[in-house]
């Protein structure tokens, strides 16, 4: 995987104009590039299960019934299929097998830069294919897919539309996401407090990509008090 660095917001943009000539890429963030892979929420619990891949996928499906059962009174609109409640659930905290992407550069630098100030972070992007339609999505199980799909919900919740968010899905959560064109753009920790600062100017921050209250007091606490 072919990795550039990046130490100003200059060098981020630059590298993302050159790199990605052609617009339609998916972008990826994480605070700590040598200790996060792209490995699905879900696959991440598998130490804890001393290795044991059959009981946690078990409890995974389980895990998903249950989110079925009792997220029903809160929804504000009612997902149609079982790709439709995973993306939410994904983005309520749920351990799952999808992998989020944003088509955002700039939303994927604010989750590389806003954690973990000493360590360096990592942008993701690829232009990731094999998109599931809608035609499709009666046919497919995600839960058995038998290779790696791209999956854009509709925009069922606030987050999932502030972050413009896409996910992918494969056969093994368990495993890191892997294609041919996928490369990434180092993070200087020392760089993280200046990007930061520009994310910010550009109105990237807890209140646009977490429009709740959650996300409202999240940001008034950073800017007041710099927590």
């Amino acid at each position: 995987m072919d990795v550039h660095k990046a130490t100003f917001f200059e060098e981020f943009h630059s590298i993302i104009h050159i790199a990605l000539p052609n617009p339609g890429a998916s972008f990826r963030g994480v605070s700590r590039a040598d200790e996060y892979k792209l490995i699905p929420s879900i696959g991440r619990y598998l130490p804890k299960y001393s290795s044991n891949k059959e009981k946690l996928l078990h409890d995974e499906e389980t895990a998903f019934r249950l989110f079925r059962m009792e997220s029903h009174p809160y929804m504000t609109a009612s997902p149609r299929d079982d790709w439709e409640l995973l993306a939410v659930a994904q983005h309520h905290g749920l351990p799952t097998r999808f992998l989020d992407w944003t088509l955002n550069p700039l939303v994927a630098l604010y989750f590389a830069v806003e954690q973990d100030p000493d360590v360096d972070g990592m942008v993701y992007y690829v232009y990731l294919d094999n998109f599931v339609n809608e035609k499709e999505l009666i046919n497919i199980d995600p839960f058995k897919v038998d290779s790696v799909h791209a999956y854009s919900p509709v925009r069922l919740t606030p987050r999932i539309s502030a972050q413009s968010g896409l996910f992918t899905i494969q056969p093994d959560p368990t495993e890191p996401f892997e294609h041919k064109g996928l490369a990434g753009i180092r993070i200087a920790a020392a760089a993280k407090p200046h990007l930061q600062r520009i994310l910010r100017l550009y109105g990237i921050h807890d209140r646009t990509l977490f429009p709740d209250l959650t996300g409202v007091a999240t940001y008034i606490k950073k800017y007041k008090f710099g927590d």
